[in-house]
């Protein structure tokens, strides 16, 4: 005679072994999904660092290490009363304009000016200055960013340097040319607002 409580019993037995054998399932292939996501990942990881230091490699950048240890450091921000301005640091080196003219125009030569309107035009321009020249003192071996930003009138934008006189020049990187003094410029250079990244 069959015993109903013994059968139920038996059967949620066997229910238990069958769940708890697929939990073990679950656990092999979620422990295997984790090996390989972990073996992947250190794989990818890998790829990433070797395409990065590669892509560092195939970044232009001019060497101005024979520069290092001239001129001086400065705190600029009293230089540009009347002007909006941000600074990201508290001091930058000043250099002679001498040493500025050949600078700016091998830093110059590596940044592409395809003028384009709007997508690629005065302020892009003006920022890939900036950054060409502060990637090149970065990776020259300086301690501290050149005293150079980005300038903007109300039509243009273009940039800016202070030689060691104390003097702030326009330079309009469209063409390599320095304009003049800060404050003394026309139309387009009429300054109103200055940044300098570092």
């Amino acid at each position: 005679m069959f015993n109903i409580r013994e059968l139920l019993k038996r059967w949620g037995g066997c229910k238990e072994l069958q769940i708890q054998s697929e939990l073990d399932s679950i656990k092999k292939i979620l422990a295997e999904l984790k090996k390989r996501f972990d073996d992947d990942t250190a794989y990818y990881d890998a790829q990433i660092k070797k395409l990065s230091e590669l892509l560092m490699n195939t970044t232009k950048f001019v060497d101005l290490s024979k520069y290092l240890g001239k001129g001086y450091l400065l705190d600029p921000r009293g230089y540009f009363a009347g002007y909006r301005n941000s600074f990201a640091d508290v001091t930058y080196r000043v250099m002679p304009k001498e040493d500025w003219i050949d600078i700016l125009e091998k830093v110059n030569n590596i940044i592409d000016r395809t003028w384009t309107v709007e997508i690629f035009d005065c302020d892009n321009i003006a920022l890939m200055m900036a950054t060409m020249l502060q990637y090149s003192v970065f990776k020259s071996g300086f301690k501290e960013q050149l005293s150079f930003g980005i300038a903007w009138s109300p039509t243009h934008a273009y940039n800016v340097f202070q030689d060691s006189k104390g003097f702030i020049w326009v330079y309009e990187p469209q063409n390599n040319t320095i304009k003049g003094y800060l404050g003394q410029t026309e139309a387009p250079y009429d300054t109103i607002e200055i940044f300098y990244i570092g």
